[in-house]
């Protein structure tokens, strides 16, 4: 696995545990003072299971940025052109439903906003055999909710041709934070 992805994923566990705990102190419950043991205030090797949810926000580290929601999934690429030109960069939408050529209405993907800042990745599936040329060089939230925008450079040497369909056309992997 992309060790940027075996980051996020950490960040999003370590950025869910901090929001449980904020839920258990918003909620007026209380917190035990050692969790880790007799008198200790350091939580290590603690295991929660089920759901984990809360209100709120949750900041790492003492100069860290508060965070009030993470959404993550798999959106559909739809790009604006039927090709990309080699050597140049186009601009790809991506959103939550399969696509036809000519469709006027997608699907959004639930959480996103504006003011969403999003980590992305291709899928290995994306565009067919050609996935290796096709490279994602920015990712930013839309300005229409629940829609993310992209730009991906065609470094195939050649000119690209997407398929007509959004499951042809491939996937990609994002988280949604604010």
């Amino acid at each position: 696995m992309n060790k940027i992805i075996q980051w996020i994923i950490g960040a999003v566990a370590g950025i869910a545990l901090i929001l449980s705990l904020n839920g258990l102190v918003s909620n007026n419950q209380s917190v035990p003072t050692n969790l880790g043991g007799e008198g200790d205030t350091n939580l290590t090797n603690l295991v929660l299971s089920g759901t984990l949810s809360t209100t709120g926000t949750a900041t790492i580290g003492s100069s860290g940025t508060a965070v009030a929601q993470l959404n993550y999934g798999s959106c559909q690429l739809q790009p604006d052109s039927a090709t990309i030109a080699a050597s140049t960069t186009a601009r790809v939408t991506c959103h939550a439903s399969n696509w036809s050529a000519g469709q006027a209405a997608f699907s959004a993907l639930t959480g996103i906003t504006s003011s969403s800042k999003i980590v992305a990745s291709l899928s290995t599936t994306t565009a067919g055999s050609t996935f290796e040329g096709l490279v994602l060089t920015g990712v930013t939230a839309s300005t229409t909710a629940g829609f993310i925008e992209t730009r991906i450079s065609n470094q195939t040497g050649t000119t690209y041709t997407w398929p007509v369909t959004g499951s042809a056309s491939g996937t990609m992997q994002y988280i949604g934070i604010k």
